[in-house]
């Protein structure tokens, strides 16, 4: 398990680090930390190992500057990842320390005197234990998931997340909304183990989001309302499932189900949190997508809209889908896509005529609704 340089910068403690060189390196890989100090140049060599990232105040090196850059010479050769330097015995580093790093893609920090290694070590390791950990948990996520699984299977993997208790609980999944790190992910998984958040009994990396239990007796489904600001989660950024609220620990697995069946369905309608009771006809849709079945109904209904959309340049499934949207509200359509409200008439009675569905209204809402989620959940070529 590894994190890249530039991802460990988002934690608390890497904030005060100033990058002095070796910009192009921060997406080397750290396995491991540790401090250098007594060991300047002839105990450099195999004291450290490749994807290990160093502190250090050069206290060995405190009389000798040429020593900064022979040393540093060792570690690259070695393998390490970085370097970051306590500012006690030097405030600068010599120039051709600089671009020996620059040219060698090894980045190099500088902090003060307020960051102690201790903390800098403990917060890399806990942050590095806990993703061996989300991934030994993610892996039997997806077992139980995918297997039958015993009530003492769903039981045991609730109390190995959130420890022992019996009080209700809910399953929430958060997804990031744009997914190009994980930066973001490490610094939730940091503030949920820095925080005590009474509520918040477990939360674990999973893929390219976070799933949490949240467990609480002092539940009201009226009023209930998680906030998850003080571990850096914010609606903004996130798409947040949520799971029916449970007492059994055994329904465990039904319970993760439904909050990621949740996010998927708040990241394809672009909604920012989506409780499962609330997602409708997905909760049919969604465990047999991938059905050939389901594809070519979808298929059957939309090529016609498709192909009179290629023909004559026309909207026609974008307005339908803007139409199920709204939930066949006329007026709101039109003022989505600057419309007027008889323009859209004349378009859903276009397509009524094109699929030979101009006396089936209800039929024809809900088969339009049905195929345009499949094609949201899985995309189809036309």
């Amino acid at each position: 398990m590894y994190i890249t340089v530039q991802e460990a910068m988002q934690l608390k403690k890497f904030k005060k680090f100033n990058l002095l060189a070796g910009e192009s390196g921060l997406n080397n890989k750290i396995e491991k930390i540790s401090i250098l100090d007594y060991e300047i140049v002839d105990q450099v060599e195999n004291q450290f190992f490749k994807n290990e990232f160093t502190l250090s105040s050069l206290f060995g090196a405190r009389d000798n500057a040429s020593l900064i850059l022979k040393s540093i010479k060792y570690l690259i050769a070695n393998g390490v990842t970085g370097l970051a330097i306590k500012n006690v015995y030097y405030k600068e580093l010599p120039e051709e320390v600089l671009t020996f790093a620059d040219d060698n893609h090894f980045p190099i920090f500088m902090f003060d005197s307020s960051v102690f290694f201790e903390d800098v070590i403990t917060d890399v390791r806990d942050l590095l234990r806990d993703l061996e950990k989300g991934k030994q948990l993610e892996y039997k996520i997806d077992s139980l998931l995918r297997n039958p699984s015993t009530d003492n299977q769903n039981i045991e993997l609730f109390y190995e997340i959130a420890g022992f208790n019996n009080l209700p609980y809910q399953v929430l999944c958060i997804t990031e909304r744009e997914k190009q790190s994980k930066s973001r992910l490490l610094t939730i998984l940091e503030s949920s183990r820095n925080l005590k958040l009474d509520a918040i009994k477990g939360v674990i990396k999973y893929y390219n989001g976070v799933l949490i239990i949240y467990s609480t007796e002092q539940f009201n489904p009226k009023l209930f309302n998680v906030d998850l600001s003080n571990i850096l989660i914010h609606p903004e950024c996130f798409y947040i499932g949520k799971s029916r609220f449970y007492q059994n620990r055994k329904n465990l697995k039904e319970a993760v189900q439904q909050a990621l069946w949740a996010s998927k369905v708040a990241e394809i309608e672009h909604i920012k949190e989506m409780c499962y009771e609330d997602i409708g006809t997905y909760k049919l849709i969604i465990p047999y997508a991938e059905d050939e079945r389901f594809r070519k109904f979808a298929k059957d209904i939309l090529t016609p809209i498709v192909q009179y959309d290629k023909k004559h340049g026309t909207e026609l499934l974008e307005t339908i889908g803007i139409f199920i949207k709204n939930e066949a509200d006329i007026a709101k359509t039109a003022d989505e896509i600057h419309q007027h409200n008889n323009t859209i008439r004349y378009r859903i009675s276009k397509i009524k005529k094109i699929l030979d569905m101009e006396s089936a209204d209800s039929s024809f809402y809900e088969q339009i609704s049905i195929a345009l989620k499949v094609i949201k959940l899985k995309g189809l070529d036309f």
